[in-house]
């Protein structure tokens, strides 16, 4: 019998909130990037929410009441960040750093590559 390695599953009805470890390739002056470990609180929301929220590759059928994509799937499922802190190391809350960082794209490529990575999916944008 073949030894097994791992710990066993136990069931929850909602898997709750997980911190991830996300990439995120800051871009510097001059070219070329800085990688920089960023701690992402997540929420795993159901595949069915994920196709609404990202839409199908297909055809994005995105519209003003209804936008799809990686922002809208970011605002449902990042919960936060854990020890976000600034340049004087004093704690950055995540009301504040939230809606700053969803507003750098290159913040939103690390973050939707580390919830794919995490969902064990591979992530198809660049």
């Amino acid at each position: 019998m073949a030894e097994q390695t791992g710990t066993k599953f136990i069931f929850k009805s909602t898997p709750g909130v997980i911190a991830w470890p996300c990439t995120v390739q800051k871009p510097l002056n001059g070219g070329g990037f800085s990688e920089e470990l960023l701690t992402a609180k997540f929420e795993v929301i159901s595949d069915g929410d994920y196709a609404e929220l990202v839409g199908s590759p297909l055809s994005r059928l995105s519209t003003p009441d209804k936008p799809q994509g990686d922002l809208p799937l970011l605002q449902r499922a990042l919960k936060g960040f854990e020890g976000l802190s600034d340049e004087d190391h004093k704690a950055v809350p995540d009301d504040v750093a939230v809606p700053v960082l969803l507003a750098q794209p290159y913040v939103v490529v690390g973050l939707v590559r580390g919830y794919m990575e995490m969902l064990g999916k591979r992530a198809t944008k660049n």
